[in-house]
């Protein structure tokens, strides 16, 4: 028996879905991979190393470090969309991102880049600031 015309574009139609579907769920699982594993990167940008690490060094002579909170992230990808705004924003220095306390702590050059630029770049990530605490040492 001969599938009819309809019946081979709807067969089509849901491989189709199936295949997408499997893809994302193959992304996800991969983004939430490499989002999660405790690395330290180093990323050149314009001739300075971005250090991102669980620990954000103290600010030499010159430089400022802020901490960043209550942003309302609450998974990987939301780690991941901050990140990658603060990567690529001039004048930062070193950053990390911590969803399980909800900040960013940021290592700056102020003659670069300012606080309200640093507020810009995670609301365009998709959150707001909460509060800035600048840390001395």
């Amino acid at each position: 028996m001969a599938e009819s015309r309809e019946s081979r574009m709807a067969n089509r139609g849901l491989r189709a879905s199936i295949f997408y579907l499997m893809s994302s769920i193959f992304y996800v699982f991969l983004l939430s991979a490499i989002v999660s594993q405790p690395r330290v990167a180093q990323i050149a940008v314009a001739g300075a190393a971005i250090q991102t690490s669980p620990s954000v060094p103290a600010p030499q002579p010159g430089q400022k470090k802020i901490v960043l909170k209550n942003l309302g992230m609450s998974c990987p990808f939301c780690k991941a969309a901050v990140s990658a705004k603060l990567k690529h924003l001039p004048g930062v220095i070193a950053y990390d991102v911590d969803v399980k306390s909800d900040s960013a702590t940021v290592l700056y050059d102020p003659a670069k880049v300012n606080i309200e630029k640093l507020k810009q770049a995670i609301a365009e990530a998709g959150f707001q600031v909460g509060a800035v605490e600048e840390i001395e040492k």
